[in-house]
């Protein structure tokens, strides 16, 4: 009977290579879920900080160049009221914003409607001269003022 030399082992075994994947995979689907969910919550986030920062851009408009009288148009809240960047590109952050201002700029609304549309969970939001920030579940349709403020306002 032939005896085998010892072999030193280098590496690992496929057994254990197999248990380090899995532990790998378990983790990641743990993990992932509330990736995309921190996403999406950052996103909401930023829609509404666009939305806060366009209200009180008009409502120092409204106060000082306006004189309480109107509110200003893109254009005007573009020199000194609000970052021009927010006006001019009408997507940010996974939204599409719309910025409206009645024919006698006497009032002003604004939507925030996401752009990735796949999903039930995605939230639009509007704004008006309250300063109350509304929301709904996106339905294809803008959310307006019968829906339900956030944060409970």
């Amino acid at each position: 009977m032939r005896t085998h030399p010892e072999r030193s082992q280098k590496g690992f075994s496929l057994v254990e290579l197999l248990i380090v994947i899995a532990i790998i995979g378990i983790i990641a689907a743990i993990a992932i879920p509330s990736l995309v969910l921190a996403q999406r919550r950052a996103r909401e986030s930023s829609a509404v900080s666009c939305l806060r920062a366009y209200s009180s851009a008009q409502l120092a408009y409204f106060a000082t160049a306006g004189k309480y009288s109107k509110y200003g148009t893109t254009t005007e809240l573009a020199n000194g009221f609000l970052d021009p960047a927010i006006l001019a590109d009408a997507t940010r952050s996974g939204y599409k914003f719309k910025f409206n201002l009645d024919a006698t700029s006497a009032s002003f609304t604004a939507n925030a409607n996401p752009l990735e549309t796949a999903g039930s969970d995605k939230r639009c939001y509007f704004l008006d001269p309250s300063g109350v920030i509304r929301f709904k579940i996106w339905d294809g349709t803008d959310a307006g003022q019968s829906d339900s403020p956030i944060g409970g306002q």
